[in-house]
């Protein structure tokens, strides 16, 4: 449980020490006018109303390049910073080691030598919030959307781990996104889009997405 929220094992339950009553907003830049190379820069604010304390989270998120054609390349740059009880640690990111509690940046390189497939190297480096223990985390991923395949090789050194390697292959679903309670509530994003072309040219598109949305769990 180190890598989650607070909680106690009362009368044989787990029990989380805060109840979840989150609050999202986001905010997405995207620019298409740099050819094959889109740019895309994203923040995301959460806050819970129902934890005492801890309870802020925060990420930036830049990406450039995309993985539509053969040869394609991309890289995307993290940082987030999430109190102990902001979110919902069960259910964030598996690419993050720690889901709660921590500050980190998460680097990715991927590349397509046969369209869709793709490889993809991340880096993870994390820190628990109040420490200097750094834990590094790396990443290769071989995967195919259109097989629902992926072999995943990781390697961790730092942290609370033990410097350490696994192999893994397993096979990937990719579920479409679903809201978490029913209680989900999403308030419709406003696009503003600006486009421009001269001749001999692309397009460029300028793309500003806000989004706030409401969760009680």
């Amino acid at each position: 449980m180190e890598r989650q929220n607070r909680a106690l094992v009362s009368d044989g339950r787990l029990r989380y020490l805060s109840s979840f009553e989150l609050a999202n907003g986001r905010f997405r830049l995207d620019y298409s006018g740099l050819g094959r190379w889109p740019l895309a820069i994203e923040s995301t604010v959460v806050y819970n109303f129902g934890a005492p304390d801890e309870r802020r989270a925060v990420e930036v998120r830049a990406q450039i390049g995309k993985l539509e054609e053969r040869r394609d390349w991309q890289f995307t740059y993290s940082f987030q910073r999430v109190e102990r009880d902001a979110v919902v640690g069960a259910f964030t990111s598996d690419e993050w080691w720690y889901h709660s509690d921590f500050r980190g940046s998460r680097f990715t390189a991927a590349f397509s030598p046969v369209f869709p497939m793709f490889l993809r190297f991340s880096a993870v480096f994390q820190k628990r919030t109040n420490t200097d223990n750094l834990l590094r985390r790396f990443q290769l991923d071989v995967l195919d959307p259109k097989q629902n395949t992926g072999v995943h090789i990781a390697c961790f050194a730092g942290g609370t781990q033990n410097a350490r390697s696994t192999f893994q292959i397993r096979s990937n679903s990719f579920p479409a996104q679903k809201t978490s309670s029913p209680a989900d509530l999403r308030v419709p994003s406003l696009t503003f889009r600006v486009l421009g072309c001269t001749q001999g040219t692309r397009p460029r598109e300028t793309r500003l997405l806000w989004m706030i949305r409401c969760q009680r769990t």
